[in-house]
């Protein structure tokens, strides 16, 4: 995957931080927080598919970056973490996504999903910097209480 140098920085924080778990707790323990990009932008009846925020990196990538600053914001308010400056994460996934569709051979969809990593590598690292534990699967996030 293509990422920002500040996103590899971030990534690479993220993945040595203690409180990032290695398996997903089990079904006693609920997140309190969460995303699964399988849901973004998903009409009502239809089965998961990442197929529908792929569409919209394509053709609305401002609608992902909303999106994003949705639910991060999100997070951030639920947790009680400082919360960046107003539309942060939107900016931030606009930057990620331009600054890759901007080089030679890489699709919108491809600039999209750098745009997300941007955003979330931002916000799972100040998560996991307040003390909750995070778990990352297969195209989702999750958000546990601190231990």
């Amino acid at each position: 995957m293509i990422i920002s140098t500040q996103a590899r920085a971030r990534r690479e924080v993220i993945s040595r931080h203690p409180n990032l778990l290695d398996e997903q707790p089990d079904g006693d323990i609920e997140p309190i927080e969460f995303t699964h990009y399988d849901c973004w932008f998903l009409p009502a009846d239809e089965d998961y598919t990442l197929a529908h925020l792929e569409e919209t990196m394509l053709r609305a990538p401002r609608d992902v970056a909303c999106q994003c600053q949705l639910t991060f914001s999100g997070w951030m308010k639920t947790l009680g973490i400082p919360s960046p400056p107003g539309g942060w994460f939107a900016d931030l996934y606009m930057c990620g996504y331009n600054e890759f569709l901007k080089r030679g051979g890489i699709s919108a969809q491809d600039a999209g999903w750098a745009g997300i990593t941007e955003v979330e590598s931002d916000a799972v690292l100040r998560v996991l910097k307040a003390g909750y534990e995070v778990y990352e699967g297969d195209g989702f996030w999750e958000v546990y209480p601190k231990s």
